[in-house]
């Protein structure tokens, strides 16, 4: 597995963009409605994605209502405090990647 670029921040770009760094990209993403396979963003940089070990540039929605999403790697999973208005849709995660990070709801 190759290594993933990083920003000027210092966070991996996997699939996604940096908010600090592409602002006019994620305030004209939308996220009012969001659905299973969506890679978000946090709306809000002062409220990244986080574990006790790091930081995630993107999450992968894996359910809608409640929303619950996964880091693309399925390492990390957010339900109980994800808030649509704090994220942004920026793209589609391919069927690989949807197919390995809803093993997280079974686990």
């Amino acid at each position: 597995m190759t290594q993933a670029p990083k920003c000027e921040h210092g966070r991996e770009e996997r699939g996604a963009f940096c908010p600090q760094c592409h602002p006019e990209q994620a305030s004209s993403a939308k996220s009012d409605l969001l659905c299973v396979g969506d890679v978000v963003i946090p709306a809000d940089h002062n409220y990244p994605f986080a574990s006790g070990c790091g930081l995630y540039t993107h999450a992968i929605v894996i359910a809608a209502d409640p929303i619950q999403m996964v880091s693309e790697r399925a390492d990390m999973l957010w339900r109980t405090d994800v808030k649509p208005e704090r994220l942004k849709v920026v793209g589609k995660a391919t069927p690989e990647q949807l197919k390995l990070c809803m093993t997280r709801l079974n686990t």
